[in-house]
């Protein structure tokens, strides 16, 4: 209700598959979790959020142009001109 993370992943199968969670399954999971114990919710997203400023705190560098001009570079020497893209399919 707050619209602050309590969760957090990179990608997720719609069914589960061997080690991995499938959306529904997590879905679910948070639905009756929510319902037994909201206060939990609350409790991880208040450590998510110290984490994940903590975290920026410590690499909050400014970034050298040198660095930004290669990753530059490096990006444009895989993009496909042709077809678009970067790499190969």
């Amino acid at each position: 209700p707050e619209q602050k993370p309590f969760f957090a992943g990179t990608y997720f199968p719609k069914q589960s598959a061997g080690q991995y969670p499938g959306f529904i399954d997590i879905i679910t999971h948070f639905a009756e979790a929510w319902k037994e114990n909201k206060n939990q919710f609350f409790e991880d997203t208040a450590q998510i959020e110290a984490f994940l400023k903590q975290s920026m705190d410590k690499h909050s560098e400014e970034l050298k142009q040198s660095v930004i001009q290669s990753a530059f570079e490096e990006l444009k020497s895989q993009y496909d001109p042709l077809y678009g893209g970067a790499g190969i399919a």
